[in-house]
């Protein structure tokens, strides 16, 4: 699985630098799912798609081995419920399967990926991550976008608590009840 490629002498990412590297990701991965629904190709899976994201970004196999072992690192340094958890590396960590070795199912995390690109506007996932100002949608948006396309009560709520989770949607109430990328 992802996770399975950390040695004893790996070194975490710093957080700010895993933070951004999973908004690229994000994104990345949204725009290759798009690519590969237009050329009628099977979508990648997102464990899979993180491996070949960093070897083409660092172009030679070693170094994409030890990138992967640092993010794997920092995601368990980060991702797993304590005081030092982020909830952003959370989702990624259990999506990918760094954190549990089991990956989310394709659709689940397509979907998941989908909703939040949609929601962050064309400046995307990674840049809304970035800008803790970026222009804001009202929780009420979300609330419906979500109960258009979630059928089930139980699902609609596990998809908004994982918005409020990631640090996307405040709680109902909260000041200006505004979603916000921070």
């Amino acid at each position: 699985t992802l996770g399975d490629v950390v040695s004893g002498d790996a070194e975490a990412f710093p957080l700010a630098q895993l933070l951004r590297l999973i908004g690229d990701v994000y994104d990345k991965k949204v725009l290759d799912d798009e690519a590969a629904d237009a050329k009628g190709r099977p979508r990648m899976a997102l464990g899979m798609f993180v491996k070949d994201f960093l070897m083409r970004q660092y172009g030679v196999r070693s170094m994409a081995a030890k990138a992967l072992a640092a993010i794997t690192v920092a995601a368990r340094r980060w991702g797993v419920p304590g005081p030092d958890m982020h909830p952003r590396v959370r989702a990624f960590g259990l999506m990918s399967g760094l954190l549990t070795g089991v990956p989310w199912p394709d659709r689940k995390a397509a979907f998941f990926l989908r909703a939040v690109h949609s929601l962050c506007g064309r400046a995307g996932i990674a840049r809304a991550m970035a800008d803790v100002r970026s222009s804001a949608v009202p929780f009420d948006n979300v609330r419906a976008a979500v109960a258009a396309v979630t059928p089930g009560r139980e699902a609609r709520r596990e998809l908004l608590e994982m918005a409020r989770k990631m640090a996307f949607v405040p709680a109902p109430g909260a000041a200006g009840d505004r979603l916000r990328a921070a």
